[in-house]
This record gives C-alpha cells, structure tokens and sequence, in this order.
C-alpha cells in the first residue's frame, strides 16, 4: 500500500487528530484537509453527537410547526360557524329546532365533557402506573407482550364493548363511563409503554446531559418526559371523545343522543348537528394535545432540532 500523507490537522478547539480513510475499507475515500468532525463522522458512518438520536424524542422534520397548528384553528373556527349558520337559517322543521336548541345543546354537550372527563381521569389513573411497572418496573420482561395484545384490543368494535358491560352493570351512566374506560385503556397504554420504552432505548454515542436524571431510569412517573405524558393524555382524550357519542346506546346521554334521535324520527338535520358537534369536539382535544406538545418542544428542543415556527 502506498505511503499517504500526514493526516490532516485537527480543527480548532483542541479535537484529537482524526486518522485518513482508507479506501476499500468499507468507507469512503480519504478526508481532505481542513474537513470538521461532523463531516468525517458522516464519512465514516458514525453518528456524531449533535445527530444522535434522543431517547423519547422525535427528529425535527416530523415536528408540527405553530403555523400548521393555527391553520387547524382557523379551520375549526371555519367548521363552527358553518353548523351556526345551519342551526340559524338552514331548512330545519319546528321538530328538529326544538331538538336542537341552545338548551338542549348546551345540556347535552355538559353531559358528554362530562363523561370525557371523567373516563379520561380514570383511565389515566389505571395506565400510568401500569405502563411504568410494564417499561421500567418488575413487569418489564411483560411489556412488550402486553403491547401486542394491546394492539390486538384495539379492533374490538367499541359498541360491543359498551352494550356488554351495559348488560353487566346496568344501563346508565355507570356502565356507560366503564364502556368509555374499556374502549381507551388499551390504546394509551400502548402508547405510553411505548414512549417510555423508546426513552429507556440506548444513545448510540455519548451524548453530554445534565440533571439529576442521568442515572438508572427509575419507576417514577417523575423520571418520564413530558411529551410521553402529553401524547397519553391526547390519545385518551381523542378515543374517549369520539367513543362518548355511543354512550347515548347504554343510557349515559352526551351528544349521541342527537345521534339516536335523528336516526329514530328520521330528522337529518339533528343527526347532522350531532355527529358535526362530535367530531369537532374531538379535533379540539386533538389540537390542544398537539398544541401543548410543540410548545414543549420549542422550550426543550432535542439537540440538533432546528426551531419550529
């Protein structure tokens, strides 16, 4: 092999000497003088520290930007005064107004937040010390079993799940808020077992931290990222949003009643006001979980992210 020349000096800043390349040895030719480590780490197929990958975070390109976000807004703000300005000129019957009237929207829009919330706080309650026992905790070597069973659960249609524990528990609206818990458990335990373990995953280069979580991943909920909760709340707030309306099957009211009310009398309009009131709901939590979910990564981006507008 012929004799190369000196390798090239280090950039400034006091890096150790980086040796020439050879080609033929599985990487590309020799760096030339004057070449900064992040080139010579791409060069050589090694990961330099400003492009490892984080545990528990996402790359940048994939980051929402707040200009999308507020574009969702104003489509939102769009879709609302759509179904007003049905509600106030469109071609309703004296039938379909009286169903549909501010009273009786407002009142059953309480009884579905309602219902939301309180399912909500209960399946929040049963993941998040279940999924850190399962990533982190004596059920560890269970987790990974545990998600595909979950992502089987999933397919169950969530109207067999509230009429049978209707018929368990009793119609109302008890066995309505164990039908909503049942329909979103699954999905944000696979989401949150998932977050945590994809943060437990090991950096394929040192990567300088700071803070009093450099140590062993402890079974705390303290020790778990932000975004990891965020993403569990969102998840349980959109299943359990959109699974509210079936309530209105199992006796527990909310806006599904518009549902079943339109269907049964043959009233479009209800139906339509409805099922409209429904999904916005549901792209309002939507939004506020991605919302508060950029502005966590604006304050504590990962490192190399490049700021998001």
């Amino acid at each position: 092999m012929s004799r190369r020349d000196d390798p090239p000096a280090a950039a400034e800043g006091g890096a150790e000497h980086l040796p020439a390349v050879e080609p033929g040895d599985g990487a590309p030719a020799a760096v030339e003088s004057g070449t900064d480590v992040e080139t010579v780490s791409a060069a050589v197929g090694v990961p330099s520290a400003s492009t490892a990958v984080v545990p528990g975070t996402v790359p940048a390109a994939s980051h929402e930007s707040l200009r999308a976000l507020w574009i969702q807004f104003a489509a939102v703000l769009v879709a609302l005064a759509g179904l007003w300005s049905f509600l106030a000129f469109g071609p309703l019957s004296p039938a379909e107004r009286t169903v549909v009237s501010p009273g009786s929207l407002w009142t059953r829009t309480l009884e579905h937040l309602g219902l939301t919330a309180v399912a909500a706080v209960l399946v929040l309650a049963l993941v998040l010390p279940l999924g850190l026992a399962l990533a982190r905790g004596p059920l560890r070597r269970l987790g990974r079993p545990v998600l595909v069973v979950a992502g089987i659960g999933e397919g169950a249609p969530a109207i067999g799940l509230m009429v049978l524990l209707a018929c368990a528990l009793g119609f109302g609206v008890r066995s309505s808020i164990a039908g909503l818990v049942a329909c979103a458990v699954l999905p944000a335990l696979r989401v949150f077992v998932a977050g945590v373990q994809r943060m437990n995953t090991p950096v394929p280069v040192p990567v300088p931290t700071t803070g009093p979580g450099n140590g062993p991943a402890a079974s705390s909920l303290g020790t778990v990222p932000l975004l990891v909760l965020l993403t569990t709340v969102r998840t349980t707030l959109v299943v359990v949003v959109g699974a509210a309306a079936l309530a209105a099957f199992t006796g527990g009211g909310g806006l599904g009643v518009l549902l079943t009310t339109g269907v049964e009398h043959q009233q479009s309009a209800v139906t339509v006001v409805g099922a409209g009131l429904v999904s916005l709901l549901a792209v309002v939590a939507d939004w506020l979980g991605r919302f508060a979910e950029v502005l966590v990564r604006r304050r504590h981006p990962a490192p190399g992210a490049e700021p998001e507008v």
